[in-house]
């Protein structure tokens, strides 16, 4: 995946790169059960990530186990995240939008990603390689976008959302959900979900994960009128300074 790497240090993996393009914040995915992690394999992901000339580095979000772990090397607090999870047996009624909801190809990411822009706060925007990051987490995918109905002859339909979701057997997970200011609160995030919370059920898949931040109560609220529930504990991002390395 351009952008990221993955590193093996004996039996551990870790996925390295900058986070979401920022080119001074680099990016820690732990991809081997906190349990067989090792002060050695975090170092040398370290020290990789400090040669790029990353000066922190935030993790993907963690587990309340892999938290502790983390923790023990001096990763701190940087942002707690809600954990919500839906069953699929009940689902409302898809509301009615000004948009047409449909595939989202290769060539619609640019546009994709503008709408990402607008949606989230810097720091939480995603760039190229951390999309595609979201689109190939699974090895089945749902990659969705909400066009405007009323196009002008000759051109592309404007995107006016999307949203990323996909499966792995049984559990599913919506994986990222960004709706233009200029029409939220028009049922298009709504309408987003429930396409992906469909498909997945076709699938066969029983239970579907989402997180999202603690500060973000709008998308929290849109989760619990769809019938998410929180489970806790919840996950959080840690930061490393590494000026402490």
């Amino acid at each position: 995946m351009a952008g990221l790497e993955v590193i093996n240090v004996g039996a551990e993996q870790y996925r390295l790169g900058a986070w979401r393009g920022h080119p001074t914040v680099g990016y820690l995915v732990p991809l081997t059960p906190p349990e067989r992690l090792s002060r050695a394999g975090l170092e040398r992901s370290l020290r990789k990530l400090s040669a790029k000339g990353y000066t922190e580095v935030l993790t993907a979000a963690l587990t309340a186990r892999e938290q502790v772990v983390f923790a023990q090397w001096g990763f701190t607090l940087y942002e707690r995240l809600h954990l919500l999870q839906h069953d699929l047996r009940d689902l409302p009624v898809q509301p009615s939008v000004p948009a047409r909801v449909g595939a989202a190809h290769r060539w619609d990411r640019s546009a994709v990603l503008e709408v990402d822009t607008r949606a989230f706060d810097p720091m939480w925007r995603l760039d190229q390689p951390s999309l595609s990051e979201a689109i190939s987490a699974t090895p089945a995918k749902h990659f969705r976008a909400a066009r405007d109905v009323h196009r002008s002859r000759g051109r592309r339909a404007r995107v006016l959302g999307y949203a990323v979701s996909g499966h792995s057997g049984d559990h599913g997970y919506l994986q990222r959900l960004a709706v233009d200011p200029d029409v939220q609160r028009t049922g298009l995030g709504a309408a987003l979900v429930l396409d992906c919370l469909l498909w997945m059920r076709r699938a066969g898949v029983d239970r579907v994960s989402v997180n999202t931040q603690e500060a973000n109560t709008r998308a929290f609220a849109l989760y619990e009128r769809l019938g998410f529930v929180p489970v806790e504990p919840g996950l959080a991002v840690l930061r490393f300074d590494m000026s402490r390395s």
